[in-house]
């Protein structure tokens, strides 16, 4: 396994990712009500937290890298843009919380795995990528729906 600045700035794109939704989980004690189902939810936890950790530790491969060149191009860039995007919806979110920010916020956290995962031919963190990201879409336009109803 071997560490390099890849696994630091995965690390700080977790930690930036985790500040508004500490922020909304004080705000909000409880207010969030889960209407997809707890297996969905367990299921939407364990593949969250294994995103995190495969984004950080090279675990099933043996050292993040590019190849060709131009994908730590498309990993830096794509990944800057993303935190950017997720923190403007997270300012619109917090002014008023509607169905299409709501699954902005639930999406661009796995476009950021995803591209990560593209860019660095982690296939591991795809596959966790790809299945947390259906649920926590899914549990998000649940948790949501009212607005759409109105």
């Amino acid at each position: 396994m071997q560490f390099n600045w890849i696994n630091l700035f995965n690390a700080i794109t977790i930690i930036l990712i985790l500040i508004p939704n500490i922020i909304f989980a004080i705000k909000n004690k409880g207010s969030q009500v889960e209407r997809a189902g707890r297996l969905v939810c367990v299921i939407e936890q364990i593949f969250r937290y294994a995103c995190m950790i495969l984004m950080i530790l090279p675990i099933f491969t043996w050292e993040f890298g590019f190849s060709p060149l131009e994908f730590m191009f498309s990993y830096l860039i794509g990944n800057v843009i993303l935190l950017i995007l997720y923190f403007i919806f997270w300012g619109l979110y917090f002014k008023r919380n509607t169905i299409s920010r709501a699954l902005a916020l639930a999406i661009i956290p796995v476009l950021i795995f995803a591209n990560t995962a593209i860019s660095v031919k982690h296939w591991a963190l795809l596959a966790a990528a790809t299945i947390f990201g259906a649920c926590h879409i899914y549990i998000t336009y649940k948790n949501n729906k009212k607005e759409i109803e109105k």
